[in-house]
């Protein structure tokens, strides 16, 4: 058998070496690199408390930069985040174990929308934050109609268990549809009008949320319907003022 010279041999070795070491290198990084990158990013970013809620993009062990903006939207939105409902809109994003474009808009506008009615009503957000149907026209009412919200929150502010009040209260606008604007009848023109519930209609149902905490027995809707469409027409039927109308052939009457 032929031997190779000494100078080649120690080519051989020197190549054999250099390959060694960059393998080793190659072990060396493999085993430093992060393979939870968004979990370490949300633990530096103070988000200890929902590192659940980005594990799942920890699949691939990459962080692609849809990611990275997710994490940092999230550690923008920690009062947001104590709310279940928002907690699981986040996870049904991730859970995939990707982000697109069009979840990361969602998470965003539903993070700003959280955070803004949880800043101005912490304890109504906490209160309707487990009822995904509860929370979303505490949502709405807080946008759309913000007047409305704020005159029931006065209406209930001195009731024990107030925020739990005002959860029922809200929750009862959304069933007699007075979350938005309704048909109000013009007794003047026979016709019906669009108009915005009013903040006495929200005093209205305050009062009848406090009565039924107190034991009043529950109207059906249809009669509460009329009741705050009434209230919508004449301010005075509230207030309980004597009510003056005319019948069909022209005679006044008093009512009250």
């Amino acid at each position: 058998m032929e031997v190779a010279p000494r100078g080649l041999r120690a080519l051989l070795a020197a190549a054999l070496l250099l390959l060694l070491a960059t393998g080793a290198v190659h072990l060396v990084r493999e085993a430093l690199r992060d393979k939870t990158p968004n979990q370490t990013h949300a633990r530096r970013l103070g988000l200890e408390k929902y590192l659940h809620l980005v594990a799942p993009l920890d699949e691939d062990q990459e962080q692609d930069p849809l990611e990275k903006q997710l994490v940092e939207l999230l550690a923008r939105s920690k009062q947001a985040l104590e709310i279940p409902v928002v907690r699981e809109a986040v996870l049904d994003a991730t859970r995939d174990g990707r982000v697109t474009p069009e979840e990361l808009t969602h998470l965003e506008a539903l993070l700003a929308r959280a955070g803004a009615l949880a800043q101005e009503y912490p304890e109504l957000a906490k209160s309707t934050g487990s009822n995904h149907t509860l929370f979303h026209a505490a949502l709405s009412l807080h946008e759309s109609q913000p007047q409305l919200l704020k005159q029931l929150y006065r209406s209930i502010l001195a009731a024990k268990h107030k925020e739990a009040l005002l959860a029922r209260a809200i929750a009862l606008l959304q069933e007699l549809g007075y979350t938005r604007s309704v048909k109000v009848l013009n007794p003047t023109t026979g016709s019906f009008e669009e108009k915005t519930p009013s903040p006495l209609l929200a005093q209205v149902v305050a009062n009848y949320t406090l009565a039924l905490a107190e034991g009043l027995p529950r109207h059906s809707n249809q009669d509460l319907w009329l009741l705050g469409n009434a209230t919508m027409i004449n301010p005075e039927i509230y207030d309980f003022k004597p009510v003056t109308v005319k019948d069909m052939n022209g005679a006044v009457h008093e009512i009250g």
